[in-house]
């Protein structure tokens, strides 16, 4: 190969652009070979940069009327402060901000002095590490809006100093978020949709149970409702359906890698007295009696009901 004309060798060198253990074992040969890939590929990264940069500072210089903030973007990250300060004037209109624990601090105080209509905080999901500092931040930012707030999604923890400044979210209509008993029992009555995802600790069933009278207590708006089933908990599942007019959408998860019994679970279902409610999906692995399924379809056939 290293008899080749060059002309030929570059023809090569190019239909393997994307074989990186060829490309690897030509370099082990003649590093010569492949350097016109290796300048081509990083100028190829610098110009995608360049551009993305420029993308966002035309958006930023000319977006008079933002409404939803996303700093995760990794162009916009590596100057967030310096970027919300230009942007300082562009945020009384924000309604949606999306975060990680990643940010700086500092953005927290910039939110708070100029954005005075935000009715929905997103936390990032795909967190590594856990920073109590972090934490409280988050709770002081959710302060300052708490008359105003009527989406909250956070999907890590957060420190809410329950104090006299923190009586109720008065607004609040959807919770996505895992300390929430006591957030539930300071909504005013107002939250319509609860999503209550996996929970990872000991204690569970006795947890969900207090969640869910939790929001049997406090939920009569509730509209739709997403959570795992656990063991021990149909008698206040049970009592939760029953008092839930407005219900329109259920939605019940079986985290466990055990098959659970469905019949039980349609027992419950069938007690709803919500005349609202057309969704009902169940995830997970259940195992139904066809004479219950029949009997559960029978006593519902009088309503239109997705399943």
């Amino acid at each position: 190969m290293s008899k080749l004309i060059p002309d030929i060798l570059i023809l090569i060198i190019e239909e393997l652009d994307n074989e990186y253990k060829t490309l690897f074992n030509c370099l082990l040969v003649n590093n010569l070979w492949i350097i016109k890939d290796y300048y081509k590929i990083k100028l190829l990264k610098n110009q995608e940069a360049i551009i993305e940069k420029e993308f966002y500072d035309l958006i930023y210089d000319n977006c008079s009327t933002i409404k939803c903030l996303d700093p995760s973007n990794r162009i916009y990250k590596e100057n967030v402060i310096a970027n919300l300060i230009r942007l300082k004037d562009h945020l009384t209109n924000i309604v949606e901000f999306k975060y990680t624990q990643f940010i700086n601090e500092k953005i927290f105080y910039i939110l708070a002095e100029n954005c005075f209509n935000i009715k929905k905080l997103k936390g990032g999901s795909n967190l590594m590490y856990n920073l109590d500092k972090f934490y409280k931040e988050n709770g002081r930012a959710l302060i300052n809006h708490v008359n105003t707030l009527k989406y909250l999604n956070v999907s890590t923890r957060i420190c809410i100093p329950f104090t006299s400044t923190l009586y109720s979210f008065a607004n609040l209509e959807t919770l996505k978020v895992k300390e929430l008993i006591e957030l539930i029992q300071n909504t005013g009555g107002y939250l319509k949709i609860i999503e209550i995802y996996r929970l990872k600790f000991n204690f569970i069933n006795e947890y969900m149970i207090q969640i869910i009278r939790a929001v049997h207590k406090y939920c009569p708006q509730l509209e739709y409702f997403y959570f795992p089933f656990v063991e021990s908990i149909n008698n206040t599942l049970e009592d939760l359906l029953i008092n839930s007019n407005h219900l329109k959408t259920i939605v019940i998860n079986n985290f466990y890698v055990i098959i659970l019994n469905g019949d039980v679970l349609l027992k419950i279902l069938s007690k709803s007295v919500s005349k609202k409610l057309q969704h009902i999906k169940i995830n997970g692995y259940w195992e139904f009696s066809v004479n219950a399924l029949e009997e559960f379809l029978n006593n519902w056939k009088e309503n239109i009901y997705f399943i």
